[in-house]
């Protein structure tokens, strides 16, 4: 039976734009669910991909049924995971969605969320390839600068982000603010931010690409200027096979913090597709065909990106950049405002022609 992906759109839309290109350039099937009649895919080529629009942000059985309802029955559909959100029901519903030849396509749920929850994810990768993360603070007499990160990423039906304080005022009212059961407090730490981004085979297969980052939105946001960039000093190999061997497999990607004394802290894993994924479809096609074909595509035909001339490959999201104070990291300092305006914009995520 032939398949497509089903992709669920007004959530993490830059990673949905990215995907929405490399299945086109390898004429691979793909539906879209909008999320509201301002969803931004609606004014791309795309849009005549979108099977409905959703009605509310509710995530049920209903939401599947009618995605199932709204595409011919001679396809199995293939989920693929864009959001944390909706990851979280669909592996706790494999069985329903199996019922409505839905494939989850997730690992099994134990394994996911030990990585994707802030509070188990540091002690995994201290055991698989030794990296250490930034100090956990005392709850009752944090000091700034510090980090409250949620424990899981959903709480009460709430996806919560990490918060920053810099200054011991602000830390000292979050503190008395959350619940400790459900948050913790964290060292901040200054310095480079690099991503290794991957898909992981259910046979211990990858492909991976590291990003160095340039600008962030504040209070830890998005990335919103990145360049392709080299291992800092990581065991990638250990990496993946001890992720392999505790049963993962999927997207994965990994933020770790380069200090300026050279040491190395682990910052938070996340495994599904991440925002800045136009770098990896560009820079790292063969990532993108081993999550494909890992998930029983057949790719006959592939319509390769052009290589950039100078060689360097970027991301940008220049209207995400419009936020007021971005952080600036260091592999940003040797360009100007100006020039940081004009990478921005020239590689924007949004300025292609297909929008």
């Amino acid at each position: 039976m032939p398949r497509m992906f089903l992709l669920f759109s007004g959530h993490n839309d830059r990673a949905v734009l990215a995907l929405c290109r490399a299945f086109t350039n390898r004429k691979v099937d793909f539906v879209l669910v909008a999320g509201s009649k301002s969803d931004p895919i609606l004014r791309t080529t795309y849009s005549d991909h979108v099977a409905f629009i959703r009605a509310d942000h509710v995530v049920d059985l209903s939401l599947f049924e009618k995605a199932r309802r709204s595409i011919s029955p001679r396809y199995s559909l293939v989920y693929c995971s864009t959001t944390e959100f909706i990851n979280s029901w669909v592996l706790n519903n494999r069985q329903s969605l199996r019922d409505l030849d839905i494939e989850a396509n997730l690992p099994p749920v134990d394994v996911y969320n030990q990585l994707t929850q802030k509070s188990t994810s540091p002690d995994i990768v201290k055991m698989i390839c030794g990296l250490s993360s930034p100090s956990i603070l005392p709850w009752t007499s944090p000091i700034s600068p510090c980090v409250f990160k949620p424990k899981s990423n959903i709480l009460q039906g709430i996806v919560h982000y990490p918060i920053l304080c810099f200054n011991n005022d602000e830390a000292t009212h979050l503190s008395s603010m959350l619940d400790p059961n459900d948050w913790f407090v964290q060292q901040y730490v200054e310095g480079q931010s690099h991503y290794i981004c991957a898909y992981l085979s259910r046979s211990g297969r990858y492909h991976c690409y590291w990003q160095t980052n340039l600008m962030q939105q504040p209070n830890g946001k998005s990335i919103v200027l990145a360049r392709l960039g080299s291992n800092p000093g990581i065991d990638e190999v250990k990496l993946f096979r001890g992720l392999s061997l505790m049963g993962f497999w999927g997207p994965i990607m990994m933020e770790i913090i380069e200090g300026a004394d050279g040491h190395i802290y682990f910052i938070e894993l996340n495994p599904r597709f991440w925002g800045p994924l136009q770098l990896g479809v560009d820079a790292c096609p063969e990532m993108l065909d081993l999550f494909i074909r890992d998930a029983g595509f057949d790719i006959s035909e592939y319509l390769q990106t052009p290589k950039p001339i100078d060689g360097q490959y970027w991301y940008a999201w220049a209207e995400g950049a419009e936020m007021f104070g971005c952080r600036i990291y260091p592999a940003a300092k040797q360009y100007d405002r100006s020039h940081l305006q004009s990478l921005l914009r020239k590689h924007d995520v949004f300025t292609r022609g297909d929008l």
